[in-house]
């Protein structure tokens, strides 16, 4: 059975995008924000979170920075670099 990813949706966004650079033969499941991603991923509904932590129009992201500052058990695995154009 493919790994379930987590992502900020919906289909269509750069974090997809992502999500597909990161594992291509997963499963991707959209969420509207990114503590739903993170709610996802540590009730078990999805192995993994993909999330943006800077983006060109706002720089760092404070949702994915509060999210790895205060919620125990949240991990960077992996960064990935995606190219806006």
């Amino acid at each position: 059975m493919a790994k379930r990813i987590a992502y900020l949706g919906p289909p269509g966004t750069f974090t997809e995008e992502a999500a597909l650079l990161y594992d291509k033969t997963a499963q991707f499941i959209p969420f509207p924000s990114i503590p739903a991603v993170a709610v996802a991923v540590a009730s078990g509904m999805a192995e993994e979170g993909v999330v943006a932590i800077e983006n060109s129009i706002e720089g760092s992201v404070t949702d994915t920075l509060d999210l790895l500052i205060h919620e125990s058990g949240v991990l960077i695995k992996k960064e990935l670099v995606l190219p806006i154009e």
